[in-house]
């Protein structure tokens, strides 16, 4: 990115991105929360985006695919600047995946009576 980093022949000016040494995980999928990590990243902000196993970002497929078999034109503008991670949050037999020590969706789970 212009202004910031170690890479003068990018055009940066030798200092630390805004946003060094913060990390985010992205989990958006679509439009919003693909330009918001990349906007992130651009800062320097470590971004690692979770998509769906198997599927991935619907936006892998809009469009014009300009890179056949691979991903549309506008994932790749919108996810510069990431690391991706695949994982499976599909519910398994046992029901939904629930946050360690809750017991369903109860008022007395969420802590009021």
């Amino acid at each position: 990115m212009v202004g910031f980093g170690e890479d003068e022949a990018m055009g940066g000016s030798g200092r630390e991105a805004p946003l060094a040494g913060i990390k985010v995980l992205e989990i958006g999928v679509a439009m919003a929360g693909p330009f918001c990590g990349m906007t992130l990243g651009d800062y320097g902000a470590d971004v690692v985006k979770i998509e769906r196993i198997g599927e991935g970002d619907e936006s892998r497929s809009w469009l014009n695919d300009p890179f056949p078999g691979k991903f549309s034109s506008y994932f790749a503008a919108a996810n510069r600047n990431k690391r991706s991670l695949a994982v499976d949050l599909n519910p398994g037999p046992g029901g939904p995946p629930q946050a360690p020590g809750r017991r369903g969706d109860s008022e007395e789970a969420r802590g009021r009576r």
